[in-house]
């Protein structure tokens, strides 16, 4: 059986399976739009696709729910990331170091205390004094700098279009229409 056959004869994926039992999600999804376009759209894209075998009319709708059961919520997530609103001509970086310094200071001083005793001339050695000082400092860091927009007008431009390329060959219908062609047909394409 082909897509197309699967999704016709008065029956809809979009119209009487994802509306019907999740219409709070499909809301989310797809705001208004007639689910009668989006059975158009996936047999326009995907009609000539073969179902797999052990799909037929007697067990379509419980597969075709456990299939949007198992991946509406992804679904809804992709899309908030999709439309997420953010400004590309102020982009924000986030630059975050982390290390250990490590510092040793070893001294040693020696040193000699004299006498000189009444009307000598030169000084007798008395005692030697030496000290040892060793220090090791070690210090941790954190550093996290939050850099925004770019000081390059090229960096600017190639952003926006890159965006504008991202947002035109994306969007929720597609990857949703995908989504159900691919579980629901034969990977022979």
């Amino acid at each position: 059986m082909l897509l197309k056959e699967l999704n016709s004869n008065g029956f809809g994926i979009f119209k009487d399976v994802f509306k019907t039992n999740f219409n709070i999600e499909y809301a989310e999804l797809f705001d208004n739009l007639d689910p009668d376009v989006l059975d158009s759209m996936l047999n326009l894209n995907y009609g000539q696709r073969n179902v797999i075998s052990n799909i037929d009319d007697s067990n379509k709708q419980l597969i075709i729910k456990q299939i949007l059961t198992i991946n509406v919520q992804r679904w809804i997530k992709i899309k908030n990331l999709l439309y997420l609103q953010y400004d590309v001509s102020n982009p924000k970086f986030t630059e975050s170091k982390t290390g250990t310094i490590k510092t040793d200071n070893d001294s040693t001083l020696t040193g000699l205390n004299g006498v000189k005793p009444f009307n000598e001339q030169n000084f007798t050695d008395n005692e030697k004094e030496e000290s040892e000082k060793n220090q090791t400092e070690t210090k941790t860091f954190n550093t996290t700098n939050i850099k925004e927009g770019s000081t390059n007008s090229d960096d600017i431009i190639t952003s926006i279009q890159k965006e504008i390329e991202f947002r035109t060959n994306t969007d929720n219908y597609k990857y949703v229409l995908s989504d159900i062609s691919n579980m629901l047909t034969l990977k022979i394409y």
